[in-house]
């Protein structure tokens, strides 16, 4: 039959038919010509209690995720032992395993809401121990010298077998490792061959004692350390003037990796002076390093160009880019918990500066030299540097050797 023979409202209804057809096939009346709409990208966001730093069998950790679009929140411990609360709502809690770890953990937890998800690192410790001053490696009663106190004889080896010169500089990484300058800035220490030399100790946290990198590529003498989160060091170091040892004479900062390869990533010790730059083509009037950041730069400390004992303050970029700045991050010297650590040599102490300016003494007598080992206040000698490790222990160069201060926890 001919659509033209149809009653007018079967023809009506065919038509509709039709163009109900057509525009299907377009995509719809009225979408866009290119399809379904894309979704709305979403966002959630985390907070915690505490800093997320935690000790085995440590007090739980509240998590509580904000999605900007209302709905279910699901969670999941991604990387990490220990246990979440529940596995969906708005807030929940971690809670650490009670078994100790043997090296510095990351626990990732994860929350989803929608499309969206957002991931935070926790860091679990292993158990410092009692509370008290313990040695780690060295001999922390006497100096590494032998009687010709020009001759250095340091030694590898576990604990109290392994031998120090004189241990200046301390740093620590990620995974509990101290790294330890011998002979470095402020002392002219001369080594046995007459030079000037970068030598670089690594104690791992049971106490084994390496020479991580020796360096006698340059005549200048380091003075400060950082490392990043890789576990690359870096080391500042100032040029000598023969008569009148370190000064502001120019200088570098090295970088030694992991493996102990050694290399200049910023300035030359052949010149001096406050010029912003990439590579050998910056140079420093007398650099010491302040600190280094989360994203792998590095700030430092430099002496003003008119040698009158102001500082200028330089930044320079895990490639070796460095520019003068008018201030330091907040907080850049801060660990975790908010406080400062540092050694005062002359008064024989470690302390903590809360962010207030307040300080308090975590170990030794104020005013009495000599390493004593045991339940706290203990005692140290003429401690020269101290870093955090952990949520309750800092390490500290004491005498020719190093300790570990564990705080109550």
């Amino acid at each position: 039959m001919s659509v033209t023979n149809l009653p007018a409202a079967a023809r009506g209804a065919l038509r509709a038919l039709a163009l109900a057809t057509m525009l299907a096939a377009c995509g719809g009346g009225g979408g866009s010509a290119g399809g379904p709409a894309a979704p709305v990208a979403q966002t959630i966001t985390l907070s915690k209690s505490g800093n997320g730093e935690l000790l085995p069998g440590a007090a739980a950790v509240s998590l509580t995720a904000t999605p900007d679009v209302a709905g279910t929140v699901s969670w999941s411990v991604d990387a990490g032992p220990g246990t979440l609360s529940a596995a969906s709502g708005a807030t929940v809690s971690y809670t650490p395993p009670a078994a100790a770890v043997s090296a510095p953990t990351s626990v990732v937890i994860t929350a989803k809401a929608g499309n969206a998800s957002q991931s935070t690192t926790l860091t679990l410790y292993p158990d410092p121990g009692a509370p008290g001053v313990w040695l780690v490696a060295g001999d922390v009663y006497h100096d590494g010298l032998s009687a010709d106190p020009f001759t250095i004889i340091e030694k590898d080896g576990q604990g109290a077998a392994a031998i120090f010169g004189r241990p200046r500089v301390l740093a620590a990484d990620n995974s509990g490792n101290l790294y330890v300058i011998d002979y470095a800035a402020g002392f002219y220490d001369t080594h046995s061959s007459g030079t000037i030399e970068l030598i670089l100790r690594k104690v791992t946290p049971a106490g084994n004692v390496t020479t991580l990198a020796h360096d006698t590529s340059e005549a200048a003498q380091p003075n400060s350390m950082v490392v990043d989160k890789a576990g690359n060091i870096y080391i500042a170091s100032q040029k000598l003037d023969d008569t009148r040892g370190p000064r502001a004479l120019g200088g570098d900062i090295r970088k030694v990796t992991p493996g102990g390869a050694v290399s200049v990533l910023a300035g030359s010790i052949t010149s001096v002076g406050v010029r912003d730059g990439s590579g050998a083509a910056a140079s420093f009037v007398g650099a010491s390093l302040a600190g280094i950041d989360a994203d792998g730069n590095l700030y430092v400390n430099d002496r003003d160009a008119s040698f009158n004992n102001q500082l200028t303050l330089r930044k320079v970029t895990p490639q070796g880019v460095v520019t003068t700045i008018a201030s330091l991050p907040a907080g850049l010297a801060q660990a975790p918990d908010g406080y400062t650590y540092a050694a005062d040599s002359s008064q024989a102490l470690l302390y903590r500066t809360a962010a207030d300016g307040t300080r308090s003494t975590l170990a030794g007598v104020a005013g009495q030299q000599g390493t004593v080992l045991g339940t706290l206040p203990g005692g140290l000698q003429y401690p020269m540097s101290a870093v955090r490790t952990g949520p309750a222990s800092v390490a500290v160069i004491s005498g020719s050797g190093i300790v570990k201060v564990v705080l109550p926890h």
